[in-house]
């Protein structure tokens, strides 16, 4: 293989390049994910671009999550990344079974 098209699935699934190294084996905090990506926006963006880059993220990012339509539906209406961070977080409490990805299981 001279090389692979990756694309979406490195918004969708960030730690793809670490998996294909097999750096990465069992577990993915999906949460934890979210929020620092959160984090790294507001610290290495231009505030211009928090809102549109983290709806951008996010509307490929929830994919990994059953309920993902009904979220992203919520986070593109919100107006600040302290917003985002919270509706997030708040979806973790109320599905709780979703915040972990099992590498070793998933492969989609």
């Amino acid at each position: 293989c001279d090389g692979i098209m990756i694309g979406r699935a490195a918004v969708q699934k960030p730690w793809i390049f670490a998996q294909a190294k097999g750096m990465i084996t069992q577990n993915i905090d999906l949460h934890e994910t979210g929020i620092r990506f959160l984090h790294y926006l507001s610290q290495y963006q231009p505030q211009e671009f928090h809102l549109s880059r983290a709806h951008k993220f996010f509307e490929y990012f929830v994919h990994n999550l059953i309920w993902h339509h009904d979220l992203f539906t919520k986070l593109r209406q919100l107006k600040s990344l302290q917003e985002i961070e919270n509706c997030f977080t708040q979806y973790f409490h109320e599905h709780p079974e979703e915040q972990h990805i099992d590498l070793r299981i998933h492969h989609g």
